[in-house]
């Protein structure tokens, strides 16, 4: 039985995240799904799947008209906790259940209503948690609203009740990458797995293509524009690069776009930076082809799936040593700079762009080997045989 409080095939983040996972694990397995369904729509994508059971507990009060803070703080929540528990104890009572997996919402802060039930207990893939660095106190921006909420997950680790009971019942607790270990109590860390939460599908594992040959050397970034992706620290490192060569494509929008403008107009990048906006994703896919390295400086990423997305095409990656990206990127595959203030981290990805701008050779290996990476531990069918090691595994224990 799994529950995933939003599902959707045609959302995006978690909604269409979950949506994978319960497809491609109902190839595997008969699955009850409790959930809200789709936030936006009146189905789900799940109706009629093969496999599946599908209990759909639509909210009575809707906040989609505030999107953003929908889909960080989940205000339908508590509502669904009750009700997604009480039909959960129907389904134990009246039906053969092996296992229960709460998916979603991956975030550490979400009980699960699963959780002191008769039945075994998965909890994750989760992520999140993470401090905010001390380099964004130095960033023209703050995001406000959000990070209050955050600062108060580890003081709920401690002392909420329904987490407590959360984690203490849970056989497995299943982990994005293994920086969550710092972020769980201490007694907790014997039951973590890390099973990444987020993976790229096998078509995006393309062939690494020849480049066309032209002048510049294109960095590439994809990202929503704010405070916590570091856009505003990768701007400033292209205008200390040593590499004249270079173009950074910038391909995403949010609340920082005008003021990093602005400041590459001041930093006369005029001609170095080109501002692409949102596009389809199918000119996304065609971006990374064209590009030669993916650089996002993200801060506090929790899993980091424009930067898998980047690897799966073949592109040597340029990063933070924190967080989802620390574990994505190993040294063979890009290169990663330490957090620290905002001056030396400018400092550190000027010369991480000037090492790979100035050597194809590198470019090239490290590219290849991200691609691999991808396939062999970030792929949906890497993923997949993941969990599913671990249902068999608890599974197994409770027979």
């Amino acid at each position: 039985m799994i529950c995933a409080y939003c599902v959707d095939r045609s959302d995006i983040s978690e909604a269409q995240m979950s949506y994978e996972w319960i497809t491609r694990l109902a190839r595997f397995a008969r699955l009850w799904v409790i959930t809200t369904g789709s936030r936006l729509n009146l189905t789900c994508g799940l109706e009629g799947y093969e496999g599946i059971k599908l209990i759909t507990l639509k909210p009575r009060l809707s906040f989609k008209w505030w999107d953003g803070f929908d889909r960080a703080v989940h205000p339908g929540y508590v509502e669904f906790f009750f009700r997604a528990h009480k039909v959960a104890k129907r389904i134990l009572k009246q039906n053969r259940v092996d296992l229960c997996h709460h998916l979603a919402p991956q975030s550490i802060r979400f009980p699960s209503p699963l959780a002191g039930l008769d039945c075994p207990l998965i909890v994750g893939p989760i992520h999140g948690g993470m401090e905010q660095p001390g380099v964004m106190k130095e960033l023209e921006k703050t995001e406000g609203l959000i990070y209050i909420i955050r600062r108060l997950d580890r003081m709920r680790m401690n002392y909420d009740p329904l987490l407590r009971i959360h984690y203490a019942k849970a056989r497995q607790i299943l982990i994005s990458a293994p920086y969550m270990k710092d972020v769980l109590l201490p007694e907790y860390l014997q039951k973590c797995v890390v099973v990444p939460g987020t993976a790229v599908s096998e078509s995006a594992v393309r062939p690494i293509v020849d480049k066309d040959g032209g002048t510049k050397v294109q960095i590439l970034t994809v990202c929503r524009l704010v405070p916590s992706k570091g856009i505003e620290l990768l701007i400033r490192a292209i205008a200390k690069c040593r590499y004249d060569d270079i173009v950074l494509k910038i391909y995403g929008k949010g609340s920082l776009e005008t003021y990093c403008q602005k400041l590459a107009e001041r930093l006369g990048l005029a001609d170095k930076v080109v501002w692409k906006g949102f596009v389809p994703q199918s000119e996304v896919l065609e971006a990374y082809a064209r590009a030669d390295i993916f650089a996002l400086p993200t801060l506090k990423e929790p899993t980091g799936g424009a930067i898998l997305e980047a690897m799966a095409g073949g592109l040597p990656v340029v990063c933070v040593d924190a967080g989802g990206p620390a574990y994505a990127v190993s040294d063979d595959c890009g290169i990663k700079v330490k957090l620290g203030s905002k001056s030396q981290m400018v400092d550190d990805l000027a010369e991480a762009i000037d090492r790979l701008a100035s050597n194809a050779q590198m470019r090239r290996q490290m590219g290849a080997n991200a691609r691999e990476r991808v396939r062999n531990e970030f792929s949906w069918d890497a993923v997949v045989a993941k969990m599913l090691a671990v249902y068999r595994e608890v599974a197994g224990e409770s027979k």
